[in-house]
């Protein structure tokens, strides 16, 4: 069994090797505009905030 410090290993079809977890709040427009955008993009809602906030702090994929 893994520490609490170690990262368990990547499932197959992860985006990255390692992450780490957040807990963000939204206000309930806009957690719903992200739920609604995922479904007709067929994208989990991680995907939209991970690009949304890739793009808005320039970093390069």
């Amino acid at each position: 069994m893994a520490s609490k410090d170690e990262t368990p290993p990547p499932e197959a079809g992860s985006i990255t090797k390692s992450g780490k977890k957040k807990t963000i709040w939204f206000h309930h427009d806009e957690a719903e505009a992200l739920r609604v955008a995922a479904f007709e993009q067929r994208r989990s809602e991680s995907d939209i905030i991970r690009t949304a906030v890739r793009e808005y702090l320039c970093i390069e994929d």
